[in-house]
């Protein structure tokens, strides 16, 4: 098998585990948004480090225009603060482990790229990745432009 048939079959596989939680729905395509994203994510015993804030906000700008509101630990968030600005708020978390300060997040559209079980911490409805290679933010892009309907099933779901 080439490789070029190896990136078809793993951008396919990506875009099927696309798994929905909590009917989330895009923000319009060509709005603003505010995205809250981990500024540099630490490698967490795997092969790569996450992708960071930058990437995620790059990424996003082929759909929205994108504010950016970097953060290094999710202890520092304002979401009060971050609410106030009136934007839809998309928050992406690449982390393998859950935070307890997540809990006070309050995103329109949650986008968990690594750990499936981040969803039950983030009062938001949310589209999982179950990782954060790039073929996986495909699908979520590819979702965002209405391309795409999750059909994934979480693994806590029956």
């Amino acid at each position: 098998m080439a490789a070029a048939d190896d990136a078809g079959l793993l951008g396919e596989a990506w875009a099927r585990g696309l798994t929905a939680y909590g009917n989330p729905k895009a923000p319009a395509r060509g709005s603003r948004v505010l995205l809250v994203a981990h500024r540099t994510p630490e490698r967490e015993n795997v092969s790569e480090a996450a992708a960071d804030a930058e990437t995620l906000a790059r990424e996003l700008g082929a759909v929205y225009e994108v504010e950016l509101a970097p953060f290094q630990s999710p202890d520092e968030l304002d979401w009060t603060a971050l609410r106030a600005r009136g934007l839809p708020v998309i928050l992406a978390t690449t982390a393998r482990h859950r935070h307890a300060a997540l809990r006070d997040a309050r995103p329109d559209l949650h986008l968990a790229l690594y750990n499936p079980y981040a969803v039950l911490d983030v009062d938001a409805p949310a589209i999982v990745t179950y990782g954060f290679r790039p073929e996986a933010r495909a699908a979520v892009l590819a979702w965002l432009l209405g391309e795409l309907t999750p059909a994934g099933r979480l693994p806590f779901q029956a």
